[in-house]
């Protein structure tokens, strides 16, 4: 990536953003759980949460990742403790459908528009997902969940 690619990508405000994560330490306690990594980058995010029922109260992250993925994560945990699991895929499915170019906006979400250069860096686009498909799996694999088959 040349110079200017990677400082049209690396706004300052997507930079900002990767500060954020130290609000948010793994939790000791958590009732979901998972780890993901990008073949695409070799990015790595590790989710602690605490669901009551399918709203998230409380969320841990380690991430090593790009800026990107770090920003992406930010965004996540800043804006999702109180969403439920199905609002927090849906703003999923429309950040992946915004970043390919298919829609115009990703959503009300706060911060997405942060991300915005990272449509122009489709390598980039795993990364910035990578925190997001890590909660749904992480909520997908608590035990209430895998035993009563829904989710």
């Amino acid at each position: 990536m040349s110079a200017v690619g990677s400082s049209a990508l690396y706004s300052l405000d997507l930079l900002r953003l990767t500060t954020v994560l130290a609000e948010f330490p793994p939790l000791t306690a958590a009732d979901a759980h998972a780890e993901r990594r990008s073949p695409v980058c070799g990015s790595v995010v590790a989710v602690t949460a605490r669901f009551e029922q399918d709203r998230l109260t409380a969320l841990g992250l380690n991430v090593r990742a790009c800026a990107v993925g770090q920003a992406s994560a930010a965004i996540l945990a800043r804006h999702g403790i109180g969403r439920t699991i199905s609002e927090i895929e849906s703003v999923r499915s429309q950040l992946a459908a915004y970043l390919s170019g298919d829609a115009e906006h990703p959503s009300a979400w706060p911060d997405l528009e942060k991300l915005a250069a990272v449509r122009e860096f489709p390598a980039r686009h795993a990364a910035a997902m990578l925190p997001w498909d890590t909660l749904i799996a992480a909520h997908a694999d608590r035990p209430e969940i895998r035993l009563s088959g829904t989710g």
